[in-house]
């Protein structure tokens, strides 16, 4: 692979005129591939979506916690 990311830093320093450190061929390659691979991005989805449910779960025991509330006589305690 070390040969073949060498060739690819020769080829886009000649297609786009440009050097590019193997690092960043690296990750776009990778980010690239990960984009194009829909399982990846349904795993994710999902994810994300169970985060957020996790986050505003508890950040609503949070809200009930520190929410103020009127006491028997009227006024506002926490």
């Amino acid at each position: 692979m070390g040969l073949d990311l060498q060739l690819y830093r020769q080829f886009y320093k000649q297609a786009y005129n440009a050097e590019v450190a193997d690092a960043d061929l690296v990750r776009e390659m990778a980010r690239r591939f990960m984009d194009s691979d829909r399982e990846f991005q349904t795993f994710k989805t999902r994810l994300a979506a169970a985060n957020v449910r996790k986050v505003s779960k508890i950040n609503s025991a949070k809200d009930v916690k520190t929410r103020p509330t009127l006491n028997g006589s009227g006024a506002v305690s926490s």
